[in-house]
């Protein structure tokens, strides 16, 4: 468990998270100020339920973001997912870094290579995505793997058969991560309804 509270210097292995809201300048310039912290404060605060229900602890902020702990992946990708869902509909876009790795936890902040790889991500995400590290996918949460290739080419067998878990996989997914957004339209026709789309 990650200690924000040491008075010491703790090195530790950790899993961060910064949600950022993209183009909260601009968005200041096109509703006015008051309009604009108003808004951007509702949306903080719905990034802080999702993490703080996911169990991550909220360093700081940054900027128009929040730099967040958890002690493993998986919760980071559940938080991460809660709040792309949860401002799916609205004006604010936020996009999302993760990464794992070793931190160095002093007065109540994180320093080190990892923080600068999860900044980085999240400059890398689009509004409404999320980006994470390959390391913290080795590390993180289960997920079903499938490619535009879906459309099955064999009606019997083996093929078919690993195909057809896949599928019952993606109709129950409450998202999909896809790599590569060509791979959207053949999947689309067997996601659910609910399903949201995210692109790494």
């Amino acid at each position: 468990h990650v200690n924000m509270a040491s008075t010491g210097r703790t090195d530790t292995v950790a899993t961060l998270l910064i949600a950022d809201i993209e183009g909260s300048t601009a968005f200041r310039a096109a509703v006015g100020d008051d309009r604009a912290q108003g808004r951007i404060d509702d949306v903080l605060r719905a990034i802080s339920d999702a993490v703080t229900g996911a169990g991550g602890v909220v360093v700081k902020e940054m900027g128009d973001g929040v730099l967040v702990v958890f002690d493993t992946p998986g919760p980071a990708f559940d938080a991460a997912l809660d709040i792309q869902r949860a401002l799916a509909d609205g004006d604010v876009k936020v996009r999302v870094g993760i990464h794992a790795g070793q931190l160095r936890v002093s007065g109540g902040d994180v320093h080190g290579m990892a923080v600068h790889v999860a900044d980085r991500l999240t400059h890398v995400a689009a509004g409404g995505e999320i980006v994470a590290s390959a390391v913290a996918r080795a590390l993180g949460t289960p997920y079903v793997a499938a490619e535009a290739s879906y459309a099955p080419k064999q009606a019997s067998g083996p093929w078919a058969r690993g195909h057809a878990h896949t599928r019952s996989a993606l109709a129950g997914a409450a998202a999909v991560v896809a790599l590569n957004r060509a791979d959207m339209p053949a999947l689309a026709p067997v996601l659910g309804a609910g399903c949201r789309s995210l692109f790494v």
